[in-house]
Parts: C-alpha cells; structure tokens; sequence
C-alpha cells in the first residue's frame, strides 16, 4: 500500500504554505504548524490512506481516521493507567499533547483553513458537529487520564478511581466544579488550575458547537438577484422550461420515474439559466445511487446507455444529444447531492435543480462567485486529485474567455495557468513532422495489431497551418472492422466512451482522440472523399509515418482557399448539410480562409435551427474563443460581403457571446 509522504506534517504544503495579509495570523499559522508536528496522529494517519491504480482514496478521511486513533490510544491508556498501582508518567504526557493537538486541530480548521485555504468546502453540518462533540468527549477523558496519573489523591478523599476521574472531568469542563468535588479549588492552589484550564477549553468547545450549528445550519442557499436578472429559484424554472422547450422533457420524464424522482440537473443548463443565459448542450444529470444501481434501473426500463469517461452512464437521444446520468457516490461516499456538488472541479458548476420538484440546491462558493464572475477550483475535487484531464483544462479556459469570468486569485489558477502554458509551448515549438510523429506515438497502442491507421482531418490541418491548439481532438480511421476495434480497447483499457454511432472516443493524459473504422471494401482514399471541405482531405499514416495527399490540392490548403465537397452534399441528408455550413463559418473565421463560390453556394442556402444544431453552434464559438479569435467583426464583415445574407452566419453571430 503506497504511503502519500506529502501527508506528513513535516511537508508545509497547502494552506501552510499560503500567506495572508495579516501578519497575526501568519504567526498564529506558524504556531500551529509546530504544534502539529507534536502530534502523534498526524504522523500516523498518512499511512492508512491508500492508493490504487495512481488515485488516492481517502475514505475513511483522514481527520475520521485521527478521532478515531485518538479516542481509542487515550482511552486505552485511561483504563491501563486506572488498573495500574504505579501508573506510567508517559500516560499523562500523552494526555497532555492530545490536549494541545486539539487545541491546534480547531483552530486550523475553524480559524486558519478558511483564510489559507481558499478552495476549502466545510464539512456538512452534522459531520462537523460530530467531529467536535467526538473530541469534545476526547477532552474528558484526556484530563481523566491526567487527573489519575498525576493528581490522583488531589481531588478527594481517597485515591480516584477510573469512574471517578471521568466524573470529575466531565464536572471540570462544563465549569460545575464544587467544594464537595474538590477540596483543593481555592484560588491559591496551583493544583486547580488543572480543572480551571480545563473549564476554558470546554467554553471553547461549547462555543465552536453553537456556533457550527447556528452558522451552517442552512444548506440551501437562495440568491435574491444574480446581475438583476434571475433569482436561483427562477434560474431553476428557466432551466426546466428550456429543456421542455427543446423538446427534451419525454426522455427526462422517464428517467426522473426511473430514479425515482430524484433527478438533478447539473452542469451548464443550470449554470447559463443562473447567469440568464440562452443555451444548448449536453444533459448533465446526477443521482443519490451507485453506478450498480444506476446500471440496472437503466437496463430494467429498457434505457440503453454507454459508460462515459467520468465513470457515469449516457443515454443517446434521437437528435443526436445525449444525457449524462452520474451518482453521488463518483463524488462523495454517500447519498448527498450537495456534498457531491462540493466534489465539482469548478464552483461555477456547483448548482443542481431537481428535475420533478424544481427544487435548487447550491454551494455557498457558487452563490460567491456568480455574483463575482469568478472561477474557482477546488484542489480537493475529485478529478482535481488525480490529475485535471485535457478537456478539463479547455472547460476551465471557457468559463474566463468565453464567459467572461476571472480567475480566482489562489495558487490553485497559478497552478493551472502554469500546467495551461506548459501544454501551449509543447504543442507551439513542434514542427509539423515531428508534432504528427509525436500524436502517432500516442496513439499507436489503441491500434489493433497489423491494422494501419491514419490521423485525419482537424488536428493534420491544424498542424500544417501552424495553429494546433493543444485541446484538438485527434480524429483516426483505423483499417479493421468495429467490433475488432472494441476488442482490442477492451485488451489496452484505455478511458473511452461510445459516441452516437457506436465508435470510441478516448481520453488519454493529453489528447482526446475519436477512431472510426473503415467499411468493408473502403480505402483511405475513397474514406477522405466523402468529407465535406476540401482542407480536410489530408491523412497522416501512423505506421508510415507520412502524409498522404491523394484527392487534396495541397496548394488550396497553403493558399487558404475553402471549398464544399458538393457531390457529397447532394446525397447528405439536411441536418448534416447544416451543420457543414456552420462549420464552413468556423474553418472561415479559425484559419482566415477565403470564401470560394462552393463556400457562397452552401452559406446562402436556408438552415432548420435544431437543439443539436445550436449546441454544435456553441461548441464551435467557445472553440474559436479559446483559439483568441475574439474580434471576429472584420472576418464577419468579410464573408458577408462575399455571400449576403445568411443564417448560419447569423446563427453564429448571435452566439457569439453568451446570448440573453
């Protein structure tokens, strides 16, 4: 079992390595600090956290572990020390350094780790008030132990017994201390001073309990206005109302039946009705169940669904859209939404409407940070741990361009921003051999063995052009039948998914890659000339290490000019040729491409605005946002002058920004 040595607390990581701008508190910080390297626990814990295929579990936490090894050492000790006659110094010694490391414990936790710690997410309520009621009886009988070793004919007649002790300590913490008790409680007695210390520390407790159930009593946080727009409570109507609008209400209302009515909404519905935002995208759900159960209450109503990357479970719908049904359990060891939603990378993200009762729950930093435009993530979050994936980075980059929003300023975003650029620069400096030779490597495992295989379309244009952004997908045929390719996944065990047409996207460390495979009796060549735009007819082989050309004008693509594979549009169906012009519009804009007459032809033609087609229309302006096109009114002005009307160029247009 691998020991997490950072755990140690020797290591000034974290919030003991912040600064604040108060100089006391910096000092308080650093005392604590040294008091926690006196405590026994602290050194001991680290070694029941355990770690499995490089992710580290804590469950049980490490601060159940510490209340749990403290009662059990302190009152082991207790009872040896009242059963023997000459009772150990190192007892009492013991006593006393739990009694200090208590001390130290609440005021990290309740003074120092809301300062230092700014991505801190409190407990719930009832752990917390668990917590300090637990180590409130952990007192008692520390100072039982002190009172028997040290004191034991101090406080009454006779020699004191385990029983009383106990009662002479629990008398002593609530401040009830009498003459009848204790015969040595005058003032000038340095032996009462024991149980006076005593009585302050359990004034201390006492208020930490009162003021923990007064102060987080509430879970639910309501906002009166967020911008002057929306309350919460309206966001949530909003977001029900959208998704019935488009359609969508059919397929949530069987899976609310299936989850029995405890369907929550999460994710970027929820978030862009808060902010009063129009939106179309992809249907995130979680429920208080495991992936087991989740698993079959789909399977027993008949829902068919693929495992999607973050472990949850999606269901595919007839537009091509897709919902994403996670459990509390991926998040959190229980049942609670709420703690699952302080699981959430970004607290942007932290807000849930339950889908049948419209009921809204969110987190205090969400409430925070709508207000502020900020984005935060959490450095306890569960993929924060292991390690932020690509397209968590791209989705963190979305909220500050695309949404306007501001960095959180924590070494969290220094963090980011400096793992951000590190994946700029490695992708910049390549040339474009090497940066396909580099994917082909990345790839090479997820190819069945013999099978050539060929990176296609974007992420080859991309690179040719000198504009390869580090979140481009990487879109590979591979010569081999589907289901030999499932297989051969099934063997290497990558983290993949099913898209809508059954065939795998996979997540790797850096990069997002799509295989699609050849039909039987289809060529590479005779593959690429079913694409739409000629600037994509290009293949990088794998095994060959070359690029291959064959139906491409290599002199379009360097002199940028865009043209529509029209023969293949003539036998596409609609929505399809919609979506090629909407993509046109962003080849358009990404590349500074010039507009052809195929290109003139397919903008000016009408487009059927669908739920599917706004959410790819979305996808693609946050993308040419991340690419730092920001200004598009020259390009805009550019190709409405060379086509005229057009909806698609409208469409993107109003999308532009986050549309009210």
């Amino acid at each position: 079992m691998p020991i997490n040595s950072k755990k140690f607390p020797y290591h000034k990581t974290g919030q003991w390595s912040e600064k604040s701008e108060f100089w006391i508190l910096n000092g308080v910080r650093d005392i604590v600090w040294l008091l926690r390297l006196l405590s026994p626990i602290s050194w001991v814990s680290p070694f029941f956290q355990r770690s499995e295929n490089g992710r580290s579990y804590s469950r049980p936490h490490v601060t159940d572990i510490y209340v749990v090894l403290t009662a059990a050492f302190t009152l082991i000790f207790l009872v040896i020390a009242a059963s023997l006659s000459v009772r150990p110094v190192f007892f009492g010694i013991w006593a006393l350094v739990f009694i200090v490391d208590s001390i130290q414990y609440q005021l990290r936790t309740v003074l120092l780790r809301p300062v230092f710690h700014k991505n801190y997410s409190p407990y719930s309520t009832e752990r917390t008030l668990i917590i300090l009621v637990t180590q409130f009886l952990h007192t008692i009988v520390a100072f039982s132990l002190i009172y028997i070793v040290w004191f034991p004919v101090s406080f009454t007649t006779d020699a004191l017994s385990l029983i009383t002790a106990i009662v002479f300590s629990t008398a002593a913490i609530v401040a009830n201390i009498s003459a009848d008790v204790c015969k040595t409680c005058d003032a000038t007695s340095t032996t009462a001073l024991i149980p006076a210390f005593e009585a302050l520390i359990g004034v201390f407790y006492f208020g930490l309990i009162i003021s923990t159930a007064i102060g987080r009593a509430r879970q639910i946080v309501a906002l009166d206005r967020i911008d002057g727009s929306l309350t919460l409570q309206e966001s949530a109507k909003t977001t029900l109302n959208a998704l019935t609008r488009y359609g969508y209400d059919n397929e949530l209302d069987k899976l609310a039946t299936v989850f029995d009515d405890k369907l929550w909404i999460v994710g970027g519905w929820v978030r862009n009705a808060a902010l009063g935002y129009k939106y179309a995208g992809d249907i995130d759900c979680i429920v208080p169940f495991t992936v087991e159960d989740i698993n079959k209450r789909l399977v027993r109503l008949g829902f068919k669904s693929t495992r999607t990357s973050f472990g949850g479970h999606r269901v595919y719908l007839n537009d091509g859209n897709y919902i994403d049904v996670m459990g509390t359990y991926e998040y959190v060891d229980s049942t609670d939404i709420l703690k699952a939603l302080r699981g959430f990378n970004f607290s942007a993200n932290s807000v849930a409407v339950n889908y049948r009762t419209k009921r809204l729950l969110c987190t205090s930093d969400f409430e925070h940070d709508m207000r502020t435009r900020t984005v935060r993530v959490r450095s306890g979050a569960r993929y924060r741990r292991e390690g932020m994936p690509i397209y968590l980075f791209r989705d963190y980059e979305t909220l500050i361009n695309y949404y306007d929003f501001s960095p959180s300023a924590d070494s969290e975003h220094e963090k980011i921003n400096a793992e951000i650029l590190e994946l700029k620069e490695s992708v910049n400096h390549l040339s474009f051999d090497d940066a396909m030779k580099s994917a082909s490597k990345q790839i090479q495992f997820l190819l069945p063995e013999k099978k050539q295989g060929w990176i296609v379309r974007g992420f080859v244009r991309a690179t040719y052009l000198g504009e390869l952004q580090y979140w481009d997908d990487i879109d590979v045929i591979v010569d081999a039948r589907n289901e030999e390719l499932l297989k051969h996944l099934a063997i290497v065990f990558p983290n993949y998914t099913l898209n809508y047409f059954g065939h795998p996207k996979v997540f790797l460390d850096k990069a997002r890659v799509d295989i699609w495979t050849l039909q039987e009796g289809e060529t590479i060549d005779s593959a690429m000339s079913k694409f739409c735009h000629n600037v994509d007819m290009l293949a990088w082989s794998v095994n060959g290490a070359s690029l291959e050309t064959t139906g491409m004008n290599m002199r379009e693509l360097e002199d940028r000019l865009l043209t529509i594979n029209e023969q293949i549009l003539s036998n596409t169906k609609s929505s399809d040729i919609d979506y090629c012009a909407i993509k046109s519009v962003y080849l358009l804009i990404r590349h500074q491409f010039t507009v052809t007459e195929s290109v003139r032809r397919l903008l000016k033609r009408n487009i059927a605005i669908t739920p599917f087609l706004l959410k790819n229309t979305i996808r693609l302006v946050k993308d040419l946002h991340l690419c730092g096109r920001i200004c598009i009114e020259d390009t805009i002005g550019y190709i409405r002058k060379e086509v005229g009307p057009s909806e698609a160029i409208s469409l993107f247009e109003s999308y532009w920004k986050p549309s009210k």
